[in-house]
Parts: C-alpha cells; structure tokens; sequence
C-alpha cells in the first residue's frame, strides 16, 4: 500500500506541529503546572502563524507571477513579413506574433491560411576565406 505524497506532507506536518507544541508545554510545565493548556495553545498559535505567513507567500507570488505576465505581455514580438498563400500561391504582407497562434486571410482569394513558425538548430560552418589563392596553390602543388 502507497501513501500519497500529500497525506505524507501532512502527517509529517501534524507530527513536527505535535513535537513543538510538546516541547513547550513540557518546558512551561514547572512555571505552569498545566501541560494540555500550553500544548493546545502552542498548536493553535502555530497554525495560525503558518496561515498568515502561506498568505502571505502566496499574496506575494501571485503579485510576482502578474508583474512577469505584464512584462511578457510588453515584450510582444511582432514582425511584418511576405508569405504565400498556400491555397494559391500569392504573396501577402502578413504581421506575425511570436506569442500567439497566427493566420491570416489572403487578399486574393479570401482563404484563411495558418502560420507555422519554426525555428530549427543548424550546423555552423567556416567560410573559406581567400578562396582563389588557396586553389592556385594546390594547382601549383599538383604541376610542380
């Protein structure tokens, strides 16, 4: 039988609120003379310390998550390019953004076309520099 990770969580949670609140009821045992009283009150204090501090972590990432929403949204890639009509083959000035699904509707024959925008890893070469002295060497080379 597997315990969902969770119910885990929250036992383990329930188990180290359990051993703090015991600790400083036996620690204010001798001064209070009243171990459940400190124990409940511990527990209590505890979790309504974790609520406010999660409220305020989630307040906080949520302000954090709509400033990155914002920003992105500012920083809409957008670029004007000529694209064939794949139904017949004319060419439309088309505006393409990188941040949503694109088509558009060609000017000549009112289809509606869709945009696939790839980006592919390629090899990089060296260009050959001083092409025309590099092929009279290996001529020379090869007459010599």
């Amino acid at each position: 039988m597997s315990i969902k990770p969770y119910l885990l969580l929250t036992f383990y949670s329930l188990l180290l609120t359990s051993i703090v609140s015991s600790l400083l009821a036996f620690g204010l045992y001798y001064w209070l003379h009243n171990f459940w009283n400190v124990f409940f009150t511990a527990t209590a204090a505890q979790l309504i310390i974790f609520y406010l501090f999660n409220t305020y972590i989630q307040y906080r990432s949520d302000t954090q998550s709509n400033q990155l929403l914002s920003e992105l949204e500012s920083r809409r890639l957008k670029f004007t390019t000529k694209v064939a009509c794949a139904y017949c083959k004319t060419a439309d000035e088309v505006v393409i953004d990188l941040n949503e699904v694109n088509s558009h509707t060609c000017e000549y024959c009112k289809q509606v076309n869709g945009i696939k925008v790839q980006v592919i890893a390629t090899q990089t070469i060296k260009p050959i520099t001083n092409v025309a002295a590099k092929i009279v060497d290996i001529v020379d080379k090869t007459t010599a």
